[in-house]
């Protein structure tokens, strides 16, 4: 669930990112499941979002160039995993380069 909000982080700060592929990221992350699948239809996110089913396939295309979200066709249907593995990349070595290292123990 830790990864899920550091995801949001990474979308929401992302530069080159329009409003409409975040609110899609948003969308999609707020479909995920206890085991990593999201699977909405485009119909629910065009319900969730407000945008058309020609601006979610955009913003689905541009959130899996950018190596954010895995997108996958089956059987007519799109299936998505959040991709987890940008997360130490982008956001744990930044963090754990700025902190201070703990002070050892006392006797």
């Amino acid at each position: 669930m830790l990864e899920k909000w550091k995801l949001y982080k990474i979308v929401a700060f992302r530069k080159g990112l329009t409003d409409a592929d975040k609110m899609v990221c948003f969308a999609l992350l707020d479909h995920m499941g206890s085991t990593g699948k999201i699977f909405p239809s485009n119909k629910r996110i065009q319900i969730m979002t407000g945008y058309s089913e020609r601006q979610i396939n955009r913003s689905t295309k541009k959130l899996h160039d950018l190596d954010l979200i895995h997108k996958e066709k089956q059987k007519g249907k799109n299936f998505y995993t959040p991709n987890f593995h940008i997360i130490e990349k982008k956001y744990d070595k930044t963090v754990l380069q700025t902190m201070t290292p703990p002070s050892p123990p006392t006797q």
